[in-house]
């Protein structure tokens, strides 16, 4: 019986058009442009300065469809937000026409130009992925450093919760990106030191990096049996080490299943108990 034929995933387009877009400039109402914000609030300076003499460089936005009113934000979230803590009703706006594909290869283009926002650019990169666009095409068309690349896409290992106080602008992304190599467990209780302090800092990292270290070389018997109250953590690197004696036993041909060891068990039970 012939397979049935799978239908090809299509392939996108060019990430930029084969001829530059027409680009209007005009005033436009702040209140016509959408805008999700990354990062830390402009400065107070900044505030200040657009008070005085209000935007001098455009911010680029895209119409939603032909005909409407009705704007996105491209590149200028810094100038946009100045301009609405200044209380300007119009900020001055170079504006792709709707039928631009990938307004994400702008963002990224312009940000190259400028003091870089990790964030804003992390959130395109995920963008024309998703897309299907390959990170060599995204590099090569853009002229994005690979390893500049990586550290941006770094950011999409951060837990939600984490990553909310990164897009906010409540951590730094120095933090954020050393946060984002530590696994699940380390990155959620860094949430409790934010909890308790109302900042996380690079030293808050490290600390977690070190007590990850100590977990790793302390034994199962001083995990359990040793002095102290124990604590979730102790839990979950007695768990780590009950992988690894598993791991042992099956690679020795010995059985762990319910009628040895049973390890899913003693798992459940220790994550219960400490939850």
């Amino acid at each position: 019986m012939p397979k049935p034929k799978t239908k090809p995933e299509p392939t996108p387009a060019a990430l930029f058009p084969e001829t530059a877009p027409e680009v209007e400039a005009e005033n436009l109402p702040i209140g016509l442009i959408e805008c999700a914000m990354f990062g830390a609030d402009p400065g107070a300076d900044l505030v200040a300065s657009v008070k005085r003499v209000g935007i001098l460089v455009p911010v680029i936005v895209q119409r939603v469809a032909k005909g409407k009113e009705a704007f996105t934000l491209v590149d200028g979230r810094r100038r946009l937000k100045a301009a609405q803590d200044a209380g300007l009703d119009f900020i001055p706006a170079r504006i792709l026409p709707e039928d631009v594909d990938n307004p994400e290869a702008f963002t990224l283009q312009a940000n190259m130009t400028r003091r870089a926002n990790p964030v804003s650019e992390y959130v395109a990169i995920r963008d024309l992925i998703a897309k299907g666009y390959g990170e060599k095409e995204i590099v090569k068309t853009l002229g994005i450093k690979a390893a500049v690349l990586a550290q941006r896409l770094l950011l999409a290992k951060l837990i939600p919760t984490l990553y909310d106080l990164l897009e906010s602008g409540l951590i730094g992304v120095s933090v954020g990106e050393a946060a984002a190599k530590l696994p699940v467990a380390l990155q959620e209780g860094l949430l409790d030191v934010f909890a308790k302090d109302d900042r996380l800092t690079l030293k808050d990292v490290s600390e977690a990096k070190r007590v990850r270290r100590e977990e790793k070389t302390a034994s199962l018997s001083d995990l359990i049996f040793g002095p102290g109250e124990k604590t979730k953590t102790d839990a979950r690197a007695a768990l780590s080490h009950l992988d690894a004696v598993q791991s042992l036993l099956e690679s020795l041909g010995e059985r762990t299943d319910a009628d040895e060891v049973n390890f899913e068990s003693i798992r459940k039970r220790l994550d219960a108990y400490f939850r």
